[in-house]
């Protein structure tokens, strides 16, 4: 959350507050709700923005009501409607208005939103627009026919946008989006590069959408039916070459590098769908380590992929605690409690009743593990969940210190 501060060049607009990036976790909807809700009530001087899902701006929304009973309005590129007058009031018109509110709005692109669209704006000026952001072919017949735009206008758009247009391709486009086919199902149209609303990103999930954008690991299916039958009739009118029907024929069939490709990615998917489906059937508590914060007690139970998880890492988290107190040759118990204190100051924060369990533990040999728990300089300890969950619970630590323990580490 980011408040503005008056200047005119556009990379200090900003003062960024609560900047840390929280991928989801824990504190994630409740830093994101105190944004909103500054965002609602000083709508000319904070905007919300970051990798965050309309699905959470709206629990961020609910959050605020029930602890302040106001109600917060949704960060602005979430309200079609608010987003356009604002834009259209700062004076902006035709492209320039089209193209900052596709740009900018995240929310769904609903019947309401599409008509708004249609009625405003000038074909040539969605022509322009994907001119403007040099969009591919697959590119711009997906966003062409998702923003509800006419598949007619769609071959006028491809022939201005592509000198020495070679219609197989928007052919093989059309049918690789499998826009002849009326009903998708949700998992059809899932595309890993984009977030989801039913998981929360962490960094590394982050980084791997990321990553496989960068690789065009990217699902082709376009959120949009038009009849077989009708499609080709609209190709025959704008390409009257003679060569529809084959072309149609030979995309339905499969045959050419686009479909080649794509085969590949789908498999990938298929594999990604069967593991989901396994993690869905693993009937305990918690199954993500990301979750281990929600740990009472041995009453919640955890899987057993995250258990051995948990002591993969906080076995090397223990042999670094015995590193570090044989490095520093404790005199006695002081000296340990001081090592943690000034840890505890310095380089981490935790709540009273934790950090004073940890200090009365100092002495005792069980103690080694939060040695290393507040003493490592490994990075890859500092962001893991399973570190994170450890320090903050002391039950827990306690859980997995006898786990440590039964397996003789």
């Amino acid at each position: 959350m980011c408040l503005y501060n008056g200047t005119s060049e556009y990379e200090k607009y900003f003062v960024p507050y609560f900047d840390t990036e929280t991928f989801g976790s824990r504190p994630h909807i409740c830093l994101l709700a105190m944004a909103v809700l500054i965002a609602s009530e000083f709508p000319e001087a904070a905007v919300v923005y970051g990798d965050i899902t309309q699905g959470q701006c709206q629990e961020a929304c609910r959050l605020i009501k029930e602890v302040t009973g106001r109600d917060a309005k949704m960060p602005i590129q979430y309200d079609y409607i608010r987003l356009f007058d604002a834009f259209r009031d700062r004076g902006h018109t035709g492209i320039e208005l089209l193209d900052r509110f596709l740009t900018t709005y995240k929310g769904a692109r609903t019947e309401n939103v599409c008509e708004l669209q249609r009625d405003t704006f000038f074909e040539d000026e969605f022509t322009e627009y994907f001119k403007r952001h040099n969009t591919d072919v697959f590119g711009l017949v997906k966003g062409w026919l998702e923003l509800g735009l006419s598949p007619e206008g769609l071959c006028r758009a491809y022939k201005k946008l592509w000198e020495g247009y070679d219609v197989k391709q928007l052919v093989d486009c059309l049918i690789l989006g499998k826009v002849h086919v009326k009903e998708k199902s949700e998992l059809e149209l899932y595309d890993f590069t984009i977030p989801s609303e039913a998981t929360a990103d962490t960094s590394a999930m982050a980084n791997a959408r990321k990553t496989a954008g960068d690789m065009d690991f990217r699902r082709r299916i376009i959120n949009a039916y038009i009849p077989l039958e009708d499609m080709k009739a609209v190709i025959k009118e704008h390409f009257p070459d003679g060569m529809t029907d084959k072309l149609f024929s030979d995309a339905l069939a499969g045959k050419g590098r686009r479909f080649k490709k794509q085969r590949f990615i789908e498999l990938m998917y298929s594999v990604i769908g069967e593991d989901a489906l396994k993690m869905d059937e693993r009937n305990a508590d918690i199954i993500d380590p990301e979750k281990l914060y929600m740990w009472e007690g041995e009453s919640t139970t955890i899987d057993e992929y995250v258990i051995e998880e948990m002591k993969e890492v906080l076995r090397l988290v223990l042999l670094e605690g015995k590193q570090i107190i044989e490095r520093h040759r404790f005199s006695g118990c002081a000296d340990r409690e001081e090592y943690i204190k000034t840890h505890l100051i310095n380089r981490i924060a935790l709540p009273v009743d934790v950090a004073e369990c940890m200090i009365d533990r100092a002495g005792e040999e069980d103690s080694t593990l939060y040695f290393g728990l507040i003493g490592t300089n490994v990075f890859d300890f500092w962001v893991s969940p399973i570190v994170k969950a450890v320090l903050m619970n002391p039950k827990l630590y306690d859980y997995v210190l006898r786990l440590l323990k039964e397996d003789n580490i």
